[in-house]
C-alpha cells in the first residue's frame, strides 16, 4: 500500500493488450479472481453494481484471472462480470504479493496503490469509498 504498482501488460479474453503504464491518468481496479473462488463469485454482483455507477472515462476496471482465455470465455458465458477479463495472470498475482482471492485494489492515477482489500466482505461500501478517495 501507498508504493508503486508494479508494472504489467496481459491480454483481455479477445486479446486485447492492457498496459498498466498507459493507464496512467486513470484510476485502476483490480480484482484478483480464479474460476473456482466461491467468493470471488459471490462479490462479482457488487463489483458489476460499482462498476455501473463509475465514471468509466476515469476509472478502468480490470479483472486478473488466473485461468486461462478460453477457461474464462466459458465462464463468462453464464457468469456475468463486467470488468474487463484479463487472462492467464499467475505471474502477476506473484508480482503483487497475493496470496487470497478475492482481493481487490484501488491504483491511483500516478500509479500508487491506495487501498487493497482481501475478501469481498463489504466491498460495496468500501471499495467506492476507496475510488472516490483517489478521483
Amino acid at each position: 500500500m501507498n508504493r508503486a504498482a508494479p508494472e504489467f501488460v496481459l491480454r483481455d479474453v479477445n486479446g486485447k493488450s492492457y498496459d498498466l503504464i498507459r493507464l496512467r491518468g486513470k484510476v485502476v481496479i483490480l480484482n484478483f479472481w480464479f474460476i473456482g473462488c466461491a467468493p470471488c463469485q459471490a462479490e462479482m454482483p457488487e463489483l458489476n453494481a460499482i462498476r455501473k455507477k463509475a465514471d468509466l472515462s476515469r476509472v478502468v476496471f480490470l479483472s486478473l484471472g488466473l485461468d486461462s482465455a478460453p477457461a474464462i470465455m466459458k465462464f463468462l458465458k453464464t457468469n456475468r462480470f463486467e470488468y474487463i477479463a484479463l487472462t492467464d495472470s499467475k505471474a502477476i498475482h506473484g508480482a503483487y504479493k497475493i496470496a487470497s482471492c478475492p482481493t481487490s485494489m484501488v491504483i491511483d492515477k500516478n500509479g500508487i496503490v491506495r487501498f487493497i482489500q482481501i475478501s469481498g466482505r463489504d466491498i460495496g461500501t468500501t471499495l467506492p469509498d476507496a475510488i472516490k478517495t483517489v478521483l
